[in-house]
């Protein structure tokens, strides 16, 4: 079995494509049922499944069920399966897709958990979502034991690049980078009216760090109007059901929208109607959501500046010269958890062949003690039990080497020699 990777991130795909390929909650649930039924109806070549999709990546991680052209049949398998649960034509985004096998896919993993491939680097939100991804591939019975070995030792390489070194020191988000902008944004449209669409966990964290940043009026927008006025009211503001957006946008010198609606909910009509109530007022849209809540079409608007995450990115990818400097051993733990995956891995696949090669020697053992027992009628239970005793301890002791060795010689990469010859050698 080989692990593999298909993905597609900020740095191989622009926004318009991840928008598009993005898995909300119900339809990662969705997909990765559909997964398991596939397994079990079909002959798909792929044993195991987990999906990571957030603002800048959509990742599947699989365990195929061959090796060689096998591989590359499980690869196109994906990409179909991508295409089919999205509803995008594959051809859409083939070009855009990074391919990783075998043990590059674990360290890749391990690597955007460690915050290595994040546009903050050392941002910590990322551990989570990975934690999150294997958690609902597990729950629905997706992701078997390989994977489970991959995404242990993915959030180890994270949680240990954040206590045993530097690069999460400081390290901001994209909502922290969005609220630094709406900061540079109240001084150039001269008005700190802040509307805040969307009260999920990005919209919560965009409020509490503008209310950390001092006066600001602040406005939440929700489809339901009371996880708005929840929120709002934590802020000191005000909040408004989404049937009030243009009211809100009307109001607002910023926009921070951050929703998971699976398609635009800010048009240019809307924006254009909004802007007519104000119109010597400008208007700054920082669109924080994947999918985009903000048509981009909006720009073209007089008066009106939009941000979006790409847009976002390269704001984040200055003043991150300590962090940086503490890649090299974040990329040592990295090294580190890729190879305690594979000595995992190795030795689990050896249990297997341990245990039939116990089975078959017990079988051996039963059959000659009963032989012995047979020529010796005149032994009494407990001399028969000592007998027995005897055979089940000669066999632990033959056995303890071969096994150590077996075990060892698994952690350094002979798994597959070794066990190949053992199945000879024993017959199995």
């Amino acid at each position: 079995m080989t692990v593999l990777c298909l993905s597609l991130s900020h740095t191989t795909a622009p926004l318009s494509v991840r928008e598009r390929l993005a898995y909300d909650t119900a339809a990662l649930e969705t997909a990765l049922t559909r997964a398991t039924h596939k397994r079990a109806e079909s002959r798909w070549p792929v044993a195991e499944l987990a999906i990571l999709s957030t603002c800048h990546r959509v990742e599947l991680y699989a365990v195929s069920l061959g090796t060689g052209d096998d591989v590359d049949t499980s690869c196109s398998a994906l990409a179909d399966f991508l295409a089919e649960t999205r509803g995008v034509d594959r051809a859409h985004f083939q070009s855009y897709v990074q391919r990783l096998t075998g043990i590059e896919a674990v360290m890749h993993l391990c690597s955007v958990a460690a915050g290595l491939c994040s546009v903050v680097l050392g941002e910590s939100e990322v551990l989570g979502q990975v934690d999150r991804a294997y958690q609902s591939a597990h729950r629905v019975g997706a992701a078997g034991p390989v994977l489970s070995m991959a995404f242990r030792a993915a959030v180890r390489a994270g949680r240990r690049a954040r206590t045993e070194t530097e690069i999460a020191r400081n390290a901001a988000s994209i909502g922290s980078v969005a609220v630094e902008l709406a900061e540079r944004a109240a001084i150039e449209v001269g008005g700190r009216n802040v509307l805040v669409v969307g009260a999920g966990k990005m919209g919560e964290r965009a409020a509490a760090a503008l209310r950390a940043r001092g006066d600001w009026q602040i406005t939440v927008v929700n489809r339901t109007y009371h996880r708005a006025h929840e929120l709002a009211e934590a802020s000191n503001g005000r909040g408004l059901s989404v049937e009030f957006l243009r009211e809100g946008i009307a109001w607002a010198d910023v926009v921070i929208t951050s929703t998971g609606a699976p398609h635009t909910i800010i048009s240019p009509a809307l924006v254009r109607d909004a802007m007519g109530e104000r119109p010597h007022r400008p208007l700054v849209c920082i669109d924080i959501a994947v999918p985009r809540d903000v048509d981009p079409a909006v720009r073209d608007l007089p008066g009106v500046r939009v941000f979006d995450v790409d847009d976002l990115r390269d704001r984040a990818l200055s003043g991150m010269a300590e962090r940086r400097a503490e890649i090299p051993r974040v990329e040592q733990i990295v090294g580190e958890e890729t190879a305690r995956f594979e000595r995992c891995r190795c030795g689990a696949a050896l249990e297997p062949l341990l245990q039939e090669l116990r089975q078959h020697a017990d079988a051996i053992r039963r059959r000659e003690l009963a032989r012995t027992l047979q020529r010796l009628p005149m032994l009494d239970d407990a001399a028969r039990k000592q007998v027995e005793h005897l055979s089940v301890s000669l066999m632990n002791r033959l056995l303890h080497e071969p096994t150590r060795r077996l075990r060892h010689e698994a952690g350094d990469g002979h798994a597959e020699l070794y066990a190949r010859m053992a199945r000879e050698l024993f017959g199995l």
